[in-house]
């Protein structure tokens, strides 16, 4: 058998997806040529490479590399630069399987409440040899500067991050140290689209590019290791220097800007960014984090509004146990004992309810009250109890704002059509949150205040924000009278 004979029929198995034929193949012929021949040969090396991945022999891979003494570097045949970066793909691929670390293919940093995110600050950055393998060859790729290694670069770097992102306890600092490690202006800035079925629906979707990805996961890890001020700088970068956001990427930006800020102690500029967060993203993670601000500056009533919105808002009760606690301290400030107390004792019954460590402090400030009254209550009886405390509270808090959430009083100014179709123009009012005071409003035909439209009329309306155009709208309720 002939050395391109040998080539040609590995390549034929490769093609046809017969990996498991390709190595026997391989095993069975390799006696027939010499080391050298087959070492120098990229074909037979990258289609053995990637064959072996296919079938999962991820003990052989090493072995076979050094057995044919392939080294990788810059100077390394693209081909088997390639192959080799596949195989440390799957293979990490496997291993996250193996651990039950799933995610989707197109899966994003903060699809999920980033509340629940773990991480511990005294954790080591712990790399594997895989990951320091994967590391190793990306530098190889990033030196080699060719283009046919770029899909295998993009897949790597987005295996890494999203793999430590959906573990429990997540390493930012491993994610920070990788993403140090690639130059993202080596990475693509063209968004692809795929099909994303939701309730027996398919549309095609645009994704974000590695150049947003790695933007989103940098800035991220650099605010959960407490490296604020270049957290801050970059998030700040990142906006003004990507034109089109995808997954909300442009909102948790600003949110990271504003708890920044917050961790800088830039407290007055921490709530404006919050507030503008607040927009359009209605979490209830967001109203804690300004109800926090407010009880830092002193503010209990806001505060206490805010957290009541945070508690009622959508969420397992389970992931606010810092809210509690926030509870806890601002009816403290309130003096009003025996509803702090509940909160307070409503995390501990929590923490038992799903076997967690209770904090010796917490455990101090739950007996300072007597023992009988504690044996005799129950994790639900307190939380319905606070439940319709919440309720109530928040319901009496909107009946007495006149001006809750973003309703506002201004007066018509500009009127740029009132006919048989619509009547539209701009309304001035006072915007504490921009220096531009006047905003579009639009009315249908049928609409009853069509007839009392113009100039200086005055009108009560709320704001709505419009994602094709960025910007804010209103929309008329009454006439102010």
């Amino acid at each position: 058998m002939q050395l391109v004979d040998f080539t040609n029929q590995i390549k034929d198995y490769y093609k046809s997806k017969h990996y498991k034929e390709l190595l026997i193949f391989f095993k069975d012929n390799k006696w027939n040529f010499n080391e050298g021949e087959i070492s120098n040969n990229y074909q037979i090396i990258s289609n053995v490479l990637m064959a072996l991945a296919k079938e999962n022999h991820f003990d052989y891979w090493f072995k076979f590399l050094e057995s044919y003494a392939i080294n990788i570097n810059i100077n390394t045949n693209s081909w088997i630069i390639s192959s080799y970066g596949w195989v440390l793909y799957y293979k990490l691929k496997d291993e996250s399987q193996k651990n039950n670390i799933n995610y989707h293919e197109h899966d994003t940093l903060e699809q999920e409440n980033e509340e629940s995110d773990y991480y511990n600050q005294d954790a080591h950055i712990n790399k594997t040899d895989l990951i320091i393998k994967i590391e190793e060859l990306i530098k190889v790729i990033q030196g080699k500067k060719d283009d046919f290694l770029y899909l295998v670069f993009s897949k790597l770097f987005n295996l890494v991050v999203k793999t430590e992102k959906n573990k429990v306890s997540k390493n930012f600092k491993l994610i920070n140290e990788f993403c140090n490690i690639i130059n993202p202006e080596l990475l693509s800035k063209i968004c692809d689209s795929f099909e994303n079925t939701r309730k027996w629906v398919t549309k095609k979707e645009e994704q974000a590019s590695d150049y947003e990805r790695w933007h989103a996961y940098k800035t991220k890890a650099l605010f959960e290791i407490w490296n604020y001020n270049e957290c801050l700088e970059l998030s700040l970068r990142t906006l003004q220097n990507i034109d089109k956001f995808h997954y909300s990427n442009d909102v948790w930006l600003a949110r990271r800007i504003a708890l920044c800020n917050k961790k800088l102690w830039n407290i007055d500029n921490a709530l404006e960014e919050l507030n503008k967060v607040y927009r359009n993203k209605r979490d209830w993670y967001i109203e804690k984090e300004i109800a926090e601000i407010y009880f830092e500056k002193s503010n209990i009533d806001e505060a206490l509004k805010f957290s009541l919105k945070a508690i009622n808002n959508f969420w397992d009760i389970e992931f606010k146990i810092d809210l509690l606690i926030l509870l806890w301290d601002i009816y403290l400030g309130k003096w009003n004992l025996d509803i702090a107390f509940k909160h307070y004792l409503l995390s501990k019954l929590i923490r038992q309810e799903k076997d967690w460590k209770i904090p010796n402090e917490l455990i101090r400030k739950i007996e300072l009250y007597s023992t009988d009254y504690l044996e005799k209550i129950n994790y639900k009886d307190v939380l319905n109890e606070l439940k319709k405390i919440w309720k109530s509270s928040i319901s009496n808090w909107e009946r007495e704002d006149k001006n809750f959430i973003e309703k506002w009083t201004g007066k018509i100014v500009k009127i740029l059509h009132n006919n048989e179709k619509w009547a539209d123009g701009f309304i001035e009012y006072n915007n504490i949150d921009s220096a531009n005071n006047q905003i579009y409003f639009k009315l249908n035909s049928t609409d009853k205040l069509i007839p009392q439209i113009k100039i200086w009329f005055e009108v009560k309306f709320r704001t709505k924000f419009n994602k094709q155009k960025e910007e804010y709208y209103a929309i008329p309720i009454c006439s102010k009278i």
